[in-house]
């Protein structure tokens, strides 16, 4: 269990790996990430688990937790909050 402390926000990237035609899941090592991220936990008013952001290409921290590759940001590293219709 994670749980975002100060100004942090705990992010997972959308979009980060391919499915082949076969189901073959496949990670985008030679592709740049994704800006999209999903927030999984946050300690900054204003922002919720689920709510999808987008953040600056070159921000956060990338730490690795229960097999899965995460992505802590600051309300800085944001750059706009994707609303849903």
């Amino acid at each position: 269990m994670l749980e975002a402390y100060g100004n942090k926000i705990v992010c997972m990237r959308i979009g980060d790996e391919t499915k082949t035609s076969k189901g073959v899941v496949r990670p985008s090592s030679k592709k740049e990430k994704p800006l999209e991220v999903e927030v999984v936990d946050s300690a900054v008013d204003g922002i919720s688990i689920g709510d999808k952001l987008c953040i600056a290409r070159y921000s956060g921290t990338e730490v690795f937790f229960d097999d899965k590759e995460l992505v802590v940001v600051t309300p800085e590293d944001i750059l706009f909050k994707i609303k849903e219709k």
